[in-house]
């Protein structure tokens, strides 16, 4: 029972369940919250596929009370299995699958296997060539279209508590055999997950076919937030009108460049929403947006430091028309900024590369508080280098930073004058007679007394990033 506690413990952790305080809550790593190291995590959770997870040992272990919702047990690497999340269930097709993971016959990912001994304890390896439990097949071994998701088996028993007269979840509607989906056990009236005549083949448990989360109130101010479960769809309410929805996240320590936030809030109701962030360092906002708009959708986004906080706030929009109380959908998403030559923003730690080396590196800066300083942009080299011609080449320029290069002697004393592209986007290319062979310094960063690169705004569509979140340039120097 050492394994069982641990894992017990472990989950406990990841959702604040021991903490004495909100500032020890919310310090806590969540279950499924990015990272980059196991030390991102918190607790016994692992950093698998970019996200922290609770490691396994068998099927078992998947399931609750030793994991909030029934999962299964996935192969992540070699000696490492961890309980599948919701979010990584779900397929089409086997791209859409982490790791070595195939896109099963029920839309769902599973481990490939070719005997039993591929599988994970408590599974077996169906006909159709997939890691599954024994009540997720047919007669003849094969993975049905029907056996809904892992969050529930055949049985329906995993039905998502519904609440007031809302259906208990059953599985997806299939071509195959009836399944008896038995309603979900939190609400009143709870239809069945499957009744006769082609109904679904297992009812899906916490996610699949279930509701988003809720909100946990009391979340009314900076003091008591809910955790953010990021990447996650969480449905909330504006209960009255000076309600206020308050939520926090923490930043990953690392990637060292940080990463940016986007804000999605949609299937608004009868309302108009405010939406803020605000620094947990001195409470800075650093975004928001009132769309004013009835019912009318919010896309944003922000940047994040390493080890920096932040509060979102979504309230009602005042001076509109919205009525008293109103439904919403949040979901934040948090991706990391992969620039291996970070931290490298000052001449004190300037990030070595050699000559004729390609270096693919970002613009960026992440926040800490409301603003960033042109210091945060910069980002310095050294490079070991002979007397005489020094050629320096930029190439993949964001469309929407122009760029500014200078070298330096270790002493700091400049080599030649400042270059700048002719305008945003434009690739920079100059050469530099150098004086001795030494250890030189490059400094790149953007045009003073242009527009700062964007770290927060908003959106009139999901996708429409800073172009510098998503475009590395590339440097090269050569003799």
């Amino acid at each position: 029972m050492v394994r069982s506690i641990g894992l017990a413990a472990g989950i406990a952790l990841a959702f604040g369940a021991c903490a004495d305080s909100t500032e020890e809550r919310i310090r806590a790593k969540q279950l499924a919250q990015g990272c980059t190291h196991n030390s991102d995590c918190e607790g016994d959770l692992v950093c698998m596929f970019g996200r922290c997870h609770v490691q396994c040992y068998e099927d078992e272990d998947c399931r609750p009370p030793l994991f909030p919702y029934q999962s299964r047990c996935v192969r992540a690497s070699s000696g490492v299995n961890v309980c599948q999340l919701d979010s990584d269930r779900e397929c089409s097709r086997d791209g859409d699958c982490q790791g070595d993971q195939v896109c099963a016959a029920d839309a769902q990912c599973r481990d490939a296997c070719t005997s039993e001994d591929a599988c994970i304890a408590g599974l077996v390896c169906s006909a159709t060539g997939e890691c599954a439990r024994d009540d997720e097949l047919t007669d003849d071994g094969a993975l049905s279209e029907g056996s809904g998701g892992s969050g529930g088996g055949p049985s329906g028993s995993g039905g998502a508590p519904a609440e007031g007269a809302e259906a208990g979840a059953g599985g997806d509607v299939n071509d195959g055999a009836a399944g008896p989906g038995a309603a979900g056990s939190g609400g009143e009236g709870g239809a069945p997950g499957g009744a006769e005549g082609g109904a679904p083949g297992g009812a899906a448990g916490a996610d699949d076919g279930a509701e988003s989360p809720r909100e946990s109130e009391p979340n009314d101010s900076r003091d008591e937030p809910n955790e953010l479960l990021l990447d996650t769809d969480i449905r909330a309410s504006i209960s009255h009108p000076d309600d206020a929805d308050y939520f926090f996240t923490e930043v990953p320590a690392s990637p060292a460049a940080g990463g940016y936030y986007r804000i999605l809030v949609t299937d608004v109701g009868p309302g108009a929403v405010l939406v803020q962030a605000y620094s947990a360092l001195n409470h800075d906002r650093v975004y928001y947006d009132d769309p004013i708009q009835l019912g009318k959708s919010v896309f944003g986004f922000f940047t994040g430091a390493p080890g920096a906080a932040f509060y979102l706030s979504i309230a009602r929009r005042a001076g509109t028309a919205s009525e008293s109380s109103f439904d919403y959908t949040l979901r934040v998403e948090y991706t990391a900024i992969d620039d291996p030559y970070e931290p490298n923003d000052t001449q004190l730690e300037p990030a070595a590369i050699a000559i004729g080396e390609p270096v693919k590196a970002y613009l960026f800066a992440g926040l800490e508080s409301a603003t960033a300083s042109a210091a945060d942009f910069e980002d310095w080299y050294s490079v070991e280098a002979e007397a005489g011609l020094l050629k320096v080449e930029i190439k993949d320029v964001p469309l929407d930073v122009r760029m500014q290069a200078r070298v330096y002697e270790s002493t700091l004393t400049p080599v030649g004058a400042e270059e700048k592209g002719v305008t945003n986007g434009a690739p920079l290319s100059f050469e530099r007679e150098l004086p001795s062979s030494e250890t030189y310094l490059l400094r790149l960063t953007y045009v003073g007394g242009s527009a700062q690169p964007a770290t927060a705004g908003r959106m009139d569509a999901p996708d429409e990033l800073p172009d510098h979140f998503t475009r590395p340039y590339t440097l090269t120097l050569t003799q």
